[in-house]
This record gives C-alpha cells, sequence and structure tokens, in this order.
C-alpha cells in the first residue's frame, strides 16, 4: 500500500510541475495606466519630438537594440551584433521572427532599418531629434542634403543582416539604436500613407512589444490605449496585458498627482518636487534624476540684451555666495552648463571634459562694463528690463536678491514676472523675455548643447552665433575625446558671452502607485520603457 501511494504521489508531482513552472506572476497580465499629458503630435517616430509621442513610440516600436534598466544595449529587433574597425562598422543580425503588426505579419527586415534611418535624415522629414545620427557616415551631408540618402552609411547585406559605418569609433553605438529615430519604416506601407504617416490608427505600421488596441484606441486629446502585441516575438513577452496613455483632459483628474495614484486614476505620473514628501509618506516609490540645469539665461535677440557688455556688467555685478543661500529645495550649486551625469557617447561627459568649466568671473569691472554696453547702444540710461521666473518661492527670494543688486547698480528699475511651468517655457521659447531664471536640459546622449544652435526652434536664448555652431558641428563628427574637447570649447562660449550663467541643479521625478513595479523612466530621451511593468491588485 505505501509502494502504490508512493507512486501514486509521485506521478502528480510530475504532472503538477509544469504547471507550476508556467503559473504567471501576480502582478503579470494587468492594465497600467500612465499620465501621458499633452496629446502626442504623431506617432511617426523619425519626426515625433514632443515627450508624449516618444513615450508612446517606445511601446509601440522596436530598434535594432532595447536599453536595460542601467541604459545598457540589449538585444531587440537585432539578436546579435559585432564591431569591427576599431568600434566604427558595426553589423547587427536580426530576429528572423520579428514582425509587423499588420495582419499579415510581414516581416522587419534590414531593409526596414534603411528607409527608417535615410528617412529620420532627409531634410524633408525636418527631424528635430535626428542630430545624435550624424555618428554614421555621411549622415550630415544627407541632412543638408548635399548627398542623396543612398550615400548614407548604412547597408542591409540580406533580410537579416545591417551593417551600419560610423565616423569614427563609438563602442556604445548599439545604445542608440533603442531610441526614436533609429526605428524601421516599412517603406510601401508609409507610401501608401500618402503624408499622413503617424497621425491615426490606420496610418501606423509597428513592431514593437504593445500595438495600438483597435481603430478606437486613439481618441486624440483624451486617449490612447495600447496591447499586448500577438506579433512581438522579442526576447521577452511584455508584463502587462495592456497600457492606457490617459491625456489631460477633464477625464483624469490629476491636478494632486499623489491622489491620482493612490485611488487607483493612475499608476504612474510625474510629479513636481513639492509632493515628493507627499508621496513617500503615502509610501509611493519615487523615482529621480538630476537632470536640469537653472540659471539665468538672456534673450540675445532682444534689443539690450543683446549687447555683451551689459550682460557681463549684470552677470559681474552678482554676488554669486548670496544667490546660492537661496537654494530651492533638493537643489544642488551648479558650476557648469551640463550637469555632472550627463553622457557622451555613454561615458560621464565631465570625465571626458577634464572636469568643471566654471563660468569665467574675472571679467572686468561691472559698472565699466554697463557704461560700456550703453555707450555701443547709443542709449544715456538703462531702460526698464522684466526678469521672468518660475512660481516658487526661493526662485523668488533668489530673483529678488538680483535685482536689488541691479537696480542698485544701474539707477534703474529691475521688475519680476514669476510664471507658471508651461508659461515660463512658452515665453522664453518664443522669445519673449529679456532676462529668465530658466531650466534647460543637454539632452540624450550625444546632444549635449545642441540646444542653443541657430537653427534650433527651441534654443531658450534665441543665441545666433556660427562660431558656437561651427564647435557643435566638429564635436558632432568627431570621436569621444575631439568631440568632448569641441564640447568643452563651446561651454566655454556660452560663458565667456555669457548667454547662460548656471545657478543650481534640479532632479526629475516620477511616482508609482503601491504594488507598481517594473516602469523604467529615461528622463534624458523623453521615454518611459513598460516592458517589465508589473500590478499587484
Amino acid at each position: 500500500m505505501k509502494r502504490i501511494l508512493s507512486a501514486i504521489l509521485a506521478v502528480f508531482i510530475l504532472f503538477s510541475l509544469p504547471a507550476c513552472q508556467n503559473k504567471k506572476p501576480d502582478n503579470s497580465d494587468k492594465t497600467i495606466h500612465y499620465f501621458l499629458g499633452s496629446e502626442p503630435l504623431t506617432l511617426d517616430p523619425q519626426a515625433a519630438s514632443d515627450s508624449a509621442a516618444l513615450t508612446a513610440i517606445g511601446a509601440i516600436y522596436e530598434g535594432l537594440a532595447r536599453l536595460d534598466s542601467s541604459g545598457a544595449a540589449i538585444p531587440g529587433v537585432a539578436e546579435s551584433w559585432s564591431a569591427s574597425g576599431g568600434n566604427t562598422v558595426f553589423t547587427f543580425t536580426l530576429r528572423s521572427d520579428a514582425k509587423w503588426s499588420d495582419d499579415a505579419g510581414t516581416p522587419v527586415t534590414a531593409q526596414d532599418f534603411v528607409f527608417g534611418f535615410r528617412r529620420a535624415l532627409s531634410p524633408s522629414t525636418h527631424s528635430a531629434l535626428c542630430r545624435p545620427m550624424f555618428c554614421i557616415k555621411n549622415a550630415e551631408k544627407v541632412n543638408s542634403g548635399e548627398l542623396p540618402p543612398s550615400q548614407l552609411g548604412v547597408t542591409a547585406k540580406d533580410d537579416h543582416t545591417l551593417v551600419v559605418e560610423l565616423n569614427y569609433s563609438y563602442e556604445n553605438f548599439p545604445a542608440l539604436t533603442a531610441t526614436a529615430p533609429f526605428m524601421p519604416c516599412n517603406e510601401k506601407f508609409f507610401n501608401g500613407t500618402y503624408g499622413k504617416y503617424g497621425l491615426e490608427y490606420q496610418y501606423i505600421l509597428s513592431n514593437g512589444p504593445f500595438v495600438i488596441n483597435g481603430k478606437y484606441g486613439w481618441e486624440h486629446n483624451k486617449e490612447l490605449k495600447l496591447a499586448r502585441s500577438d506579433s512581438y516575438r522579442g526576447g521577452e513577452k511584455p508584463l502587462p496585458a495592456m497600457l492606457d496613455f490617459s491625456m489631460d483632459s477633464e477625464e483624469t483628474n490629476v491636478s494632486d498627482p499623489v491622489a491620482a495614484l493612490t485611488n487607483s486614476t493612475v499608476d504612474a505620473i510625474s510629479i513636481p518636487e513639492s509632493l515628493v514628501d507627499k508621496a513617500k509618506k503615502a509610501e509611493l516609490s519615487v523615482t529621480s534624476y538630476q537632470n536640469i540645469t537653472w540659471g539665468i539665461c538672456f534673450n540675445t535677440s532682444d534689443e539690450v540684451m543683446k549687447n555683451l557688455n551689459l550682460r557681463r556688467g549684470l552677470l559681474t555685478s552678482l554676488p554669486r555666495d548670496t544667490l546660492l543661500s537661496y537654494l530651492p529645495e533638493k537643489a544642488q550649486a551648479a558650476d557648469n552648463i551640463i550637469g555632472p551625469q550627463t553622457k557622451l557617447m555613454g561615458k560621464s561627459y565631465r570625465e571626458l571634459a577634464g572636469g568643471s568649466i566654471p563660468y569665467q568671473k574675472e571679467i572686468g569691472s561691472s559698472g565699466a562694463l554697463l557704461q560700456a554696453g550703453l555707450k555701443e547702444l547709443g542709449k544715456t540710461g538703462f531702460p526698464a528690463v522684466t526678469v521672468l521666473c518660475p512660481d516658487d518661492e526661493n526662485a523668488k527670494r533668489m530673483v529678488n536678491e538680483m535685482l536689488a543688486v541691479w537696480n542698485q547698480k544701474t539707477g534703474s528699475y529691475f521688475s519680476m514676472e514669476p510664471l507658471a511651468p508651461d508659461e515660463l517655457a512658452k515665453r522664453v521659447t518664443e522669445g519673449r523675455y529679456q532676462i529668465a531664471l530658466y531650466g534647460i536640459s543637454p539632452g540624450q546622449d550625444g546632444a549635449l548643447l545642441s540646444l542653443f544652435l541657430s537653427d534650433n526652434n527651441k534654443n531658450p536664448a534665441h543665441l545666433k552665433s556660427d562660431e558656437f555652431d561651427g564647435l557643435i558641428q566638429k564635436a558632432e563628427q568627431s570621436g569621444e575625446k575631439e568631440a568632448a574637447a569641441n564640447y568643452v570649447k563651446a561651454e566655454r562660449y556660452l560663458n565667456d558671452k555669457c548667454v547662460f550663467y548656471p545657478v543650481y541643479y534640479k532632479n526629475s521625478y516620477f511616482a508609482c502607485a503601491k504594488g507598481v513595479t517594473g516602469i523604467v523612466f529615461r528622463p534624458d530621451s523623453a521615454q518611459v520603457d513598460f516592458l517589465h511593468a508589473g500590478k499587484l491588485s
């Protein structure tokens, strides 16, 4: 009898093991609610630049590589890759089962990446995020129209082999291919959209772990619903079954982000620094990244602030130590425009740059500089000036200190105009200001100071400088050491010309509801990775 019972028990255990091994985690197959904020302007990876679009694109498309939680490149559509020529030629081997999201299960091929890369760099696409692609052979000349797209250093050897030639050694290049401009694009489908690619559900063909959930999945200005893709054959199956991206509408109340997380309106959302302590007290998980440099930004196209001596005189007169006594909470004094956490080609920019490049303080007597500037402008007295700043108590105290010094130094009247974040950004971007206490982010790996380029429509200083543009161009055409050297010169240029005076570094913050795990936030590229997002009921 004992032998019979033992045999029955052994058979029971044997047949139970597969069921145990295949049991799904308790936090899988859930719907993750994320507050996207604004409506994506387009879901065309080669043309998109707003953060809402980049977040959605990161979910519905997949590049040659993906990024793990530490930011390192791991297989995406490419199951493997190799480098030769001192990391100047990369050969990517694509998964044989990679498919597009159409009903036919059209294969994703190397030619789809060739077409996508060429589109991103085509002058007619007007991509705002293609500059990191300038490391590819002939990319900058293709982007300027000097060379045809066929001359780009990207070749499909066969359906599953893509070769990318670079201008210089770039060991971390595969990580770049996880960002939006590097996504594949099916040429036949694109041509069939007749200019509407990425604008509606029916004009989107994706290849990522999620797809738009049917023809009603994108309700403009309200909601974007994504479902786990049946055609995705990546290395890991997406953990969540659905992603529900809500937008800034009456249906979704996120006026208090912490309350929205605790009452299950959303599962994850960016939060202002003022609510970090409240979120932690509510036992929500908070992630932060130091990625914003706040400083005094001058509108170099303004009829008064265009004068270098006036800018120099104003900055020289400031008591920096006194200003730093008014640092906002959780802020760190900034010696440089580019912060310590910024990467260049996957490495610490500050280390490649040889350390700090602080603002040049010894630039002469402030009084003499101000008088020289007024004389150059043909003015006998200092005109009235308004300084924009965030509507934050510490920031306003700091600006008040500036105004007191400048009023006394110039005998004029400097006024302050506190603004909400969106309005401050709008005024600065549109050039409707003279001086502003403003925050900038250097951008994703390889972009760095391109924010201040003459042709950048988001240039906060509205700087027009062939010399500065030339330095950035040299940096984008060079390997890490030469690139860092030219970025250092560009950073010094902004210092010497008093374009942007760094004051403090701040963090961006994201919070998740209780039981929500696995979401990876990447502020440097405006992407959020939901592949491993889980939620306990």
